[in-house]
């Protein structure tokens, strides 16, 4: 009796590696301007920062793209979908990516104007699903900060934003975010 071959198994390749590398970045738009900060294709929004203006009563805002970059089989790619709907005026925003994908874009109109009362912004996002890596969100709002301070959001390593929230201060003083 001749013995039973016993298949060689294949190598199974290794899941691809990535991180987000720092890409494109819009600088500070300016005060009681609109603005739209739109990553390009492939690439996520990493972090965002603002600026408070207590004469102008209003903040600028500053976005940073980020690239995957990958090794070994596969890929990570970010396909753009639609933009959501407005958040209002005067009233808090809390936008949440769909399940599975990342923030890309945002966009803002400010209602700061001579003859407007608001003195308030309002805002629109774009998400991307991602393939070839797991998109997991999270809710940690950690990075809260004082009435008229700074914010800076940057994500770590392998990481993107997937919502925003954003408070309307509730004593009617001052007109902050």
């Amino acid at each position: 009796l001749a013995p039973t071959p016993v298949p060689t198994p294949s190598p199974t390749p290794a899941p691809p590696t990535f991180s987000i590398q720092d890409s494109e970045s819009f600088g500070w738009n300016d005060y009681d301007a609109d603005f739209e900060h739109s990553c390009s294709e492939g690439t996520i929004i990493k972090s965002m920062m603002s600026e408070w203006d207590k004469d102008k009563l209003d903040r600028r805002w500053k976005t940073q793209c980020g690239e995957f970059k990958y090794t070994g089989h596969g890929s990570v790619s970010a396909v753009p979908d639609s933009w959501g709907s407005w958040s209002d005026y005067e009233k808090g925003t809390d936008y949440r990516c769909p399940a599975g994908q990342v923030l890309v874009a945002w966009k803002s109109q400010s209602d700061n104007g001579v003859l407007r009362k608001r003195q308030d912004r309002r805002f629109q996002f774009k998400c991307a699903e991602v393939s070839g890596a797991t998109v997991e969100g999270s809710s940690d709002y950690s990075a809260w900060t004082e009435w008229m301070a700074d914010v800076n959001t940057p994500c770590g390593d392998n990481q993107g934003i997937t919502g925003v929230r954003s408070e309307r201060n509730p004593d009617g003083g001052v007109k902050d975010r």
